[in-house]
């Protein structure tokens, strides 16, 4: 049993050294950029599976929240989760650092490189407009029933406009950030008047958004334009990311639950919450939880879904689903008192495994890799334009790792699709990918 233990810890270890790899790639490399997504992948994965695991093994506490049947020792079933995410990585390692990407993405047409203050804050009062209509229409259900259904039915339209206030807000601090780096502030606005104008819409967007139960959305503004500080205005040394990496995976859901309880004058909740950092809790929600039940129960208790979750995203505009959704099918199984609403984010690696086992794994993550690089490459490594350097730090403050593809991929993709537009709008179109001009690349 000894022996079994160590290995468990040895194991353990080996995720910390592979999620490592790409910043050390980056330090040795000659040019640095540890905003890159793929240094943050690995840690990410490292926060979300290894230290969670750790804990267990030096706490033996192996009680899981969940409806299901152990299949394995806890200890065997903690090593095949560790096992299946250095396999993850090392596919999606694979996957960024092949050429492929990079050719993919210089034959991507990119945006201009103009930007118009005038244009963007037209579309910045539109979406407020827009995002408050849906606000309102949202806020009489808030008290009627968990607040997932707000994102499903017909509400969901309502809810797609409030996703519009978030996009205003990454305008808005965009367009600022764009004056004072160029000092050219055309739109009839003093500099100290549209700095006030900006910090009021994001913080009460931030406080409206908090208050339909979005945390995520509600703060990502914040971790946002730390990448745009970065891009736009001063290139930060490596104590930019790790920050931003710790506001965003580490201490992000436990701030947002202390200002949450402040917010709502609940003092006694927030000093609980203080005292108990969320990352070491021991949750329905955690992410760790969902992936050992996953690994032990599937598919013995739960058959391999071939597909069908990932095909539910494409329904997202509709009032109904076809196709059942990750938590949807994951409730039914291992969570049936919990009811169907109920969020259980089992990650990438839980998703691909529940639908297609361990190829679905290798293969899944490989893609991911590539497209990492591409969306890497056409932003940043090719051409820093602003239009490019906007998606990108929108994408990379919610990469598709943590949560179920389903769900998330869905709530991405309503957010980029009118910040596409509206980028495509205000710098004034595309350039051909002949057109643009192509900087280098951060790796060959």
């Amino acid at each position: 049993m000894m022996g079994s233990y160590l290995f468990t810890y040895l194991t353990i270890g080996l995720l910390f050294v592979t999620s490592l790899l790409p910043v050390l790639h980056t330090v040795v490399s000659q040019r640095k950029d540890y905003f890159d997504p793929i240094n943050w992948s690995g840690l990410l994965l490292f926060v979300i599976v290894g230290v969670p695991a750790l804990r267990r093994v030096i706490s033996q506490d192996y009680r899981f929240y969940g409806e299901f049947t152990q299949q394995a020792p806890s200890h065997v079933i903690i090593q095949m989760v560790v096992a299946a995410t250095i396999l993850a990585l090392l596919c999606l390692y694979a996957g960024y650092y092949l050429s492929a990407g990079k050719k993919i993405a210089r034959r991507l047409p990119r945006y201009s490189t103009s930007w118009s203050s005038e244009k963007a804050w037209s579309v910045i009062i539109i979406f407020l407009f827009v995002g408050y209509i849906g606000y309102f229409l949202l806020s009489g259900m808030i008290s009627t029933g968990p607040r997932s259904q707000l994102a499903d039915g017909f509400s969901k339209y309502a809810f797609i406009a409030v996703n519009l206030l978030n996009t205003a807000s990454i305008l808005a601090v965009s367009d600022l950030l764009m004056g004072i780096k160029y000092d050219n502030y055309k739109f009839e606005m003093r500099k100290y008047t549209k700095i006030i104008y900006v910090s009021l819409i994001v913080l009460s967007n931030a406080a409206l958004l908090l208050n339909l139960g979005g945390r995520g959305r509600a703060f990502s503004i914040f971790i946002i334009s730390i990448f745009l500080v970065h891009y736009l205005v001063k290139n930060t040394s490596i104590y930019g990311p790790a920050l931003a990496f710790s506001l965003l995976y580490i201490i992000s859901s436990w701030v947002a639950e202390i200002m949450g309880n402040l917010l709502s004058f609940n003092i006694a909740g927030a000093v609980d919450t203080i005292l108990s950092p969320y990352l070491f809790r021991d949750t329905p929600r955690i992410q760790f939880n969902q992936l050992f039940i996953v690994f032990s129960s599937v598919p013995d208790e739960l058959s391999f879904q071939y597909g069908q979750t990932f095909l539910s995203a494409m329904f997202a505009l509709f009032p109904f689903q076809p196709v059942p959704q990750t938590q949807t099918v994951y409730n039914r199984a291992f969570a049936p008192s919990a009811g169907t609403d109920y969020g259980v984010p089992i990650t990438l690696i839980g998703e691909l495994y529940l639908n297609f086992w361990i190829p679905g794994i290798i293969v899944g993550f490989f893609i991911c890799g590539i497209l990492i690089r591409v969306f890497y490459e056409w932003c940043i490594g090719l051409s820093r334009n602003i239009g490019g350097i906007i998606l990108f730090s929108a994408v990379t403050n919610n990469l598709l790792l943590i949560g179920n593809f389903s769900n998330s991929a869905p709530t991405l993709g309503l957010k980029l699709l009118p910040l596409l537009v509206a980028i495509l709008y205000i710098s004034g179109g595309l350039l051909e990918s002949s057109e643009a001009s192509d900087t280098g690349s951060y790796y060959a």
